[in-house]
């Protein structure tokens, strides 16, 4: 069940409660996700060079948390989002 999306900047988040984070790039390739907690603590780090990616939030607690999604052409985008697990 997907609880959330988040379109920004032709990226979609997909959040789906207690299974996992579907990011999804229309134009540029994902090179890199980083998931931190609001402390700036590093949870998650992949590297990838696709449109899609999906994260695995099962044993990631419940809280507020940073997304930022680095494209192949450079571009940063930053997100707030909520785990709810």
């Amino acid at each position: 069940m997907v609880a959330r999306i988040f379109y920004f900047e032709s990226v979609f988040v997909k959040i789906c409660v207690l299974k996992y984070i579907q990011i999804e790039s229309e134009n540029e390739p994902i090179s890199q996700i980083i998931l931190s907690d609001i402390y700036g603590k590093r949870i998650t780090i992949k590297k990838v060079n696709d449109h899609t990616i999906r994260i695995e939030t099962i044993g990631i607690e419940t809280g507020i948390y940073l997304i930022q999604i680095q494209l192949a052409n450079g571009k940063l985008i930053s997100k707030k989002i909520i785990i709810d697990n």
